[in-house]
């Protein structure tokens, strides 16, 4: 069994991101829920590209803040927890000492996204089983349908169902939007260590360059 977090506090908050009125759009009837209808109205103001960030701050702080950045197709979710229910990253560096901030970038996870025709001009697209089997060295394409893995495989793979569920869409084209809302966060939280997985270490690595001062390292898994 896992030995406890003692943590000062945790909690989250959205930064970053813009706002957009959309106008000219119809209005519809919708069902709200099984026992009312209204008339829904999708013109207004909103706000987009933000990020989510949940923060963990441990009793006793040892180290920087660390900001964890997922990769393409995933999101804050990956840090937190092992497919087969272990701790993840998140509780092994509070033990240590280390203040935690997991992101949700541009249209992930509790970011959210923008259902509004244009302002994403490019269509989300969604890993599959069969990409995330190979892609993450799992084992070999050939051998996703009886579940081989590669010898030593220490990945469980009992669990992969469990770990595509966390599949979830990305834009090809925000990857400048991204590292806007990146730079919001880092300003956010202030001289940091930056950890990026894959796709995010793009982002991490040109967020850092725009703001040298509160970038203290950069690790790109």
């Amino acid at each position: 069994m896992s030995a406890p977090v003692s943590l000062a506090r945790f909690g989250s908050f959205y930064v970053g991101g813009r706002q957009i009125r959309i106008a000219g759009q119809p209005t519809r009837r919708i069902d709200f829920t099984a026992t009312a209808s209204l008339d829904y109205d999708p013109n207004g103001l909103f706000h987009i590209e933000q990020a989510y960030v949940q923060c963990f701050v441990p009793s006793v702080v040892r180290s920087a803040p660390l900001v964890l950045l997922h990769g393409g197709g995933m999101c804050g979710s990956m840090w937190e927890q092992t497919p087969d229910g272990r701790d993840g990253w998140v509780q092994a560096f509070v033990r240590e000492g280390i203040p935690v901030y997991v992101v949700d970038n541009v249209e992930r996870g509790r970011a959210g996204w923008a259902p509004f025709p244009g302002v994403w001009p490019d269509a989300p697209i969604v890993r599959s089983a069969e990409e995330a089997w190979s892609l993450f060295r799992i084992g070999g394409a050939a051998h996703f349908a009886e579940r081989q893995a590669f010898a030593g495989q220490r990945f469980p793979v009992a669990d992969f169902d469990a770990f595509i569920m966390g599949a979830v869409p990305r834009w090809l084209g925000n990857n400048a939007v991204a590292v806007d809302t990146l730079c919001a966060v880092l300003d956010r939280v202030g001289p940091c260590l930056l950890l990026a997985h894959s796709q995010g270490g793009e982002v991490a690595f040109r967020a850092a360059g725009r703001r040298p001062n509160q970038v203290l390292g950069v690790v790109a898994v």
